[in-house]
């Protein structure tokens, strides 16, 4: 498999995990319904910027969808709790649909949150449209986000990425492969804006080593 890294930015306020003792084991296994539209984010890296797509669901958690100017997705889930070990890796697979897994071997991003690279996967894409949820497991134990209306927020996050592509043309600005995601910021109060240069100042940055399984 392979590695890959990209950075992520996580709020220490809104995750508050440091305190909390790591379980060693967690159970999980629920259909978990949005509490929350979904939120479109421009972030401004000087290495390329990219859009995010966020939804917040029962219990807490919060899926995102991550992609850059060069049409690669990364996907974040972050259960806003501790349940990952840092020094273990975790099977993980994703069921966007009938007939349709991917699997992977990864490193958890934080104690509570697992990114994965997706990169450009259009079948993937479009079994999420056709079942509108997404399933996930790992390591045995299951979830699955309802996404009813996925197509929607694809359409705001692609006039957000065209917004991009247009400033970078005319600015002649980097079009390095950069991905990341923002599996912390998306919370309460969702409303789509920019993320500044001194937005992430504020914020605590964290480099996520990962596994990318093949297809």
């Amino acid at each position: 498999m392979k590695k890959i890294r990209f950075s992520y930015y996580v709020s220490l306020t809104a995750l508050s995990l440091a305190a909390v003792s790591l379980p060693s084991l967690y159970a999980s296994a629920a259909d978990l319904d949005p509490t929350s539209g979904w939120s479109v984010t421009r972030v401004d890296e000087p290495s390329g910027p990219y859009c995010t797509l966020a939804r917040q669901y029962e219990g807490g958690a919060v899926v995102t969808l991550g992609r850059n100017i060069t049409e690669e997705y990364s996907l974040a889930i972050d259960y806003r709790e501790a349940r990952f070990d840092m020094e273990k890796s975790y099977k993980l697979s994703l069921q966007p649909g009938p007939g349709q897994i991917r699997a992977y071997e990864l490193m958890p991003a934080s104690t509570g949150a697992m990114v994965i690279r997706l990169g450009w996967d259009e079948s993937f894409f479009e079994s999420l449209d056709k079942s509108g949820e997404l399933k996930v497991d790992i390591s045995g134990n299951k979830d699955t986000f309802a996404m009813p209306d996925i197509m929607a927020g694809q359409k705001d996050l692609s006039a957000c990425l065209k917004g991009l592509k247009q400033e970078t043309a005319s600015v002649g600005g980097s079009k390095k492969d950069v991905l990341s995601a923002e599996p912390g910021q998306a919370s309460q109060g969702f409303e789509a804006k920019k993320v500044t240069a001194a937005d992430k100042a504020a914020r605590v940055a964290a480099l996520a080593p990962a596994a990318g399984g093949g297809h």
